[in-house]
């Protein structure tokens, strides 16, 4: 009995360990994947913005500094890496489980249970 009820931290911390290195395996490849699909959508956007800014007249480009032009582009590039990584990795899936929990409550118990549930996340929302 001794050797069995040691094993059982032993294997617990073990567990533990697997845990979180697959936690930050699984981080790493979620970033991994992002990425492809981000740089996709920030390079066909960045060649929209830079055709459109070509086609300006010369009047624009004389008025204005070449290096606000570029660092307006860069900052718009990021900000749609930031919305993007936002969306995909915490809005929606806040709003899937808010659903879920939800209607759980609603089938479970009642109307009534679901309605506190969502009130009481738009209040913590609001607040």
């Amino acid at each position: 009995m001794g050797a069995a009820a040691a094993g059982i931290p032993v294997g617990a911390v073990l567990l533990y360990g697997l845990a979180r290195g697959l936690s930050s395996a699984f981080g790493e490849l979620r970033t991994a994947l992002f990425a492809k699909v981000a740089q996709n959508a920030i390079r066909h956007i960045s060649v929209k913005v830079f055709e459109n800014v070509h086609k300006l007249d010369l009047a624009f480009h004389l008025s204005r500094q070449t290096g606000s032009v570029s660092r307006t582009m860069e900052r718009g590039t990021r900000g749609i890496n930031f919305a993007l990584h936002s969306l995909l990795f915490n809005i929606i899936p806040t709003g899937i489980e808010i659903t879920l929990v939800t209607g759980i409550l609603t089938y479970q118990f009642g109307p009534s249970f679901g309605m506190v549930a969502l009130a009481t996340v738009g209040a913590y929302a609001f607040f």
